[in-house]
């Protein structure tokens, strides 16, 4: 039973911190859009989506994914596209495990898709 304690409190600590690091980066985007920095925009992005991942929520994980790869192609930056697109076959991995993905693949460059 002791040993339980320091699990189910872990657990409590840990909602409490992705509830604040949600209004963290809820804050950031708002920050980033009006100061016009697009890919401080899709860096909170891809974080929050990772968040809502650890919080259970992969839908809205890869809908927030989506939207961070979609800037960082319009950017033409790679490397926040590469980690984006990381992280989104992450949550699509595990999503899968439980039955629920769509495994259509992310094709294409930074540019978009093939054909585009």
């Amino acid at each position: 039973m002791l040993r339980a304690l320091p699990g189910a409190w872990a657990r409590t600590d840990r909602r409490c911190d992705l509830k604040l690091a949600r209004h963290h980066l809820d804050a950031a985007q708002q920050m980033f859009d009006r100061l016009g920095l697009v890919m401080g925009r899709a860096a909170a992005l891809d974080s929050l989506g990772m968040v809502h991942h650890e919080s259970g929520q992969n839908d809205r994980a890869i809908a927030i994914l989506d939207e961070s790869i979609t800037l960082c192609r319009q950017a033409g930056q790679v490397v926040g596209l590469t980690k984006a697109l990381c992280n989104l076959g992450q949550v699509k991995a595990m999503a899968g495990a439980a039955g629920r993905v769509d495994r259509t693949p992310h094709r294409g460059t930074v540019a978009g898709p093939p054909g585009r």
